[in-house]
């Protein structure tokens, strides 16, 4: 057990204070010289005895979540188990068992285009252990502007095929990959029915709108919880719905969903770039971490205008 160095201990005026850079991370023991010097201790690689009122200092310090029991070594997943401990303000010592989570958790994405296959791409590269793809298009060559996993020479293959075969290069994540068209609410029932997973992800973006009615419909039928993020070419967003807990799809739409009259009779083509594809990706594996590891307990819908970085957020 040993002092935890991601948070960075510094003297400020008559305290000593863990969590240097984010104040949300931030705590503190009062200043002495004892403090510091058990602290410099704390740090040592090598075993060390400790007096009475140096252990009642510690076990004030484990209490507040300042000791672990990580190796600070460079192992596959450190940089992964260095974050945790940094972010963990509970008095776990172990950050590796938020790794485990992780490893045996289970995402099921339906659309692994634009937003799905970099989300799955993020996940795995985290360590998640197990993915269940859903999707019926192939690679066309305007996906490789943005979509991750996708070369030139996968053009014209089905793009479950394509990103089963990217994940298990690049991870030791297991994928059940199908080729199937999400038409009618039974035909995404049959997943939910058949499947074991800990969270589902709304990546696909036909049938418009009403996708994502399924998933919420379905999500309260078989009490899972589910993500839908989307882009609108220079806004992101997500919405992580927990039957049960959390207002439902169908209730936000209804209080906050923009009115579609549109003029012209022709839906708009896709309008985006990279940097706005990856960015929604990243929003919605971030979230998606915090809830497989309980770490970081993050609100469950928020907006990004890309323009002004305005930020939206709705709080349950």
């Amino acid at each position: 057990m040993r002092i935890k160095r991601t948070l960075q201990p510094y003297v400020d005026a008559n305290k000593i204070k863990f969590g240097f850079g984010n104040i949300a991370l931030e705590r503190d023991l009062e200043y002495s010289l004892q403090n510091v010097e058990l602290v410099k201790k704390l740090d040592s690689d090598n075993i060390q005895s400790y007096s009475e009122d140096e252990k009642e200092i510690i076990d004030t310090m484990c209490a507040k979540g300042l000791m672990t029991t990580n190796n600070y070594d460079d192992s596959k997943f450190s940089r992964n188990i260095n974050f945790f401990e940094w972010v963990d303000t509970t008095d776990n010592l172990d950050p590796y068992v938020y790794q485990k989570q992780l490893i045996n958790s289970t995402v099921l994405i339906v659309g692994v285009g634009g937003i799905g296959s970099t989300v799955m791409e993020i996940l795995a590269r985290m360590g998640v252990g197990n993915f269940i793809i859903v999707d019926f298009d192939k690679v066309e060559e305007s996906n490789l502007t943005r979509q991750s996993g996708f070369k030139k020479n996968d053009i014209g293959k089905y793009k479950t095929e394509v990103i089963k075969k990217h994940i298990e290069e690049i991870s030791d994540s297991n994928v059940i990959a199908m080729n199937k068209k999400i038409e009618q609410k039974s035909d995404l029932e049959g997943v939910f029915a058949n499947y074991q997973f800990d969270i589902a992800v709304c990546c696909a973006d036909t049938p418009r709108i009403e996708i994502d009615y399924w998933f919420d419909d379905l999500a309260h039928k078989y009490a899972s919880p589910f993500i839908a993020g989307s882009y609108a070419s220079t806004v992101v967003n997500y919405l992580y719905i927990v039957p049960g807990k959390t207002i439902s799809l169908r209730e936000f739409y209804k209080k906050h969903m923009i009115s579609d009259d549109h003029i012209l009779e022709n839906y708009p083509s896709t309008s985006v770039i990279a940097p706005i594809s990856y960015m929604s990706a990243a929003l919605i594996a971030y979230k998606i971490f915090t809830e497989l590891t309980g770490l970081l307990k993050i609100i469950d819908f928020m907006q990004i205008n890309c323009i002004d970085w305005k930020i939206s957020r709705y709080e349950n």
